[in-house]
């Protein structure tokens, strides 16, 4: 929200919390807002875990906060880390690792680019499963359903009160990453690494076609219902790939959150498509020498 802040002119109030899925993000906007009054919403939509929408909306506001607390805490960067899946699943608990397992894993970390200046990039087995779902098949989860409907609560109240409504879709590493890899991705290493987590799985010729053949497909699904709703669509997949090819270290690489320098980046971009959402090209703003341009307003990212 700083970075945001800075390049945008506007007064930004964050209201993410770790943890939080679109329920818990609808919950928090309605809470907040009316005391708020923002003229714009930017919701940030993870590939990764937002799609999780499993609470109650009565479960989710009668929480107390020492429980919510807990509940955070635990599914923070300080608790989680990719670091554990590899231990909980290559630790045999009996000496040296089974070499099957060794060697489905062998092709990790990936470097990107792939010479001196590339940066290492590792993620779990899930991430490359929930990959090869086509977008017909996510359309009907219940996972998307249940999202999509927080997503129709979000954007009802915001249009009943004037505020408008941008929802920015942030995708996997394995999404930004694997199309890059080019003829270096192994399949029969990924298939073998994938076969960990989930047994009954395609052969590896089948089970790359559909990796690479599906990587967007949840980002078209949200990209489709924004155009149906006529809420504004941020697919930031493009502009990861062009950082992640430059040489910038966008995401941790055993977790699955941007570094540092990744959350700078992408505020950047988000700061730039809000003031092109706000001020279209040609529009005229008049800006007072004692504040920021009004038609900026309040942006506000749950």
């Amino acid at each position: 929200p700083v970075h945001s802040a800075k390049l945008t002119a506007a007064r930004v109030y964050n209201l993410g919390m770790t943890g939080y899925d679109p329920l818990n993000e609808r919950v928090s906007l309605e809470l907040h807002a009316p005391r708020l009054k923002p003229a714009a919403v930017i919701m940030m939509l993870y590939e990764g875990n937002d799609f999780e929408v499993k609470r109650k909306e009565a479960a989710v506001e009668g929480i107390p906060f020492r429980e919510r607390f807990k509940n955070y805490f635990k599914q923070s960067p300080l608790s989680l880390g990719y670091e554990r899946l590899i231990v909980g699943t290559f630790n045999t608990g009996a000496g040296s690792p089974d070499p099957r397992l060794v060697d489905a894993v062998s092709w990790l970390p990936v470097r990107i680019p792939d010479d001196d200046t590339g940066h290492l990039y590792a993620f779990g087995p899930k991430a490359l499963l929930e990959a090869t779902h086509n977008a017909k098949a996510f359309a009907k989860s219940r996972r998307w359903q249940r999202t999509a409907e927080q997503l129709r609560r979000i954007n009802a109240y915001c249009t009943e009160r004037d505020i408008r409504f941008m929802l920015a879709f942030a995708p996997t590493k394995a999404h930004v990453v694997i199309p890059m890899l080019g003829d270096r991705l192994p399949v029969d290493k990924v298939h073998a690494f994938a076969e960990i987590f989930l047994p009954l799985i395609p052969k590896p010729e089948e089970f790359g076609r559909r990796l690479l053949e599906n990587l967007d497909a949840r980002a078209r699904v949200v990209a489709d219902w924004c155009h149906e709703n006529e809420v504004e669509f941020f697919d930031l997949t493009p502009f990861l790939r062009e950082q992640t090819a430059a040489g910038e270290f966008v995401y941790f690489t055993y977790d699955h959150h941007w570094t540092p320098r990744g959350n700078a980046l992408v505020a950047g971009a988000v700061a730039e498509r809000y003031r092109e959402w706000i001020n279209p090209p040609g529009d005229v703003v008049d800006v007072d020498s004692n504040g920021p341009p009004p038609s900026t307003g309040n942006a506000e990212t749950p």
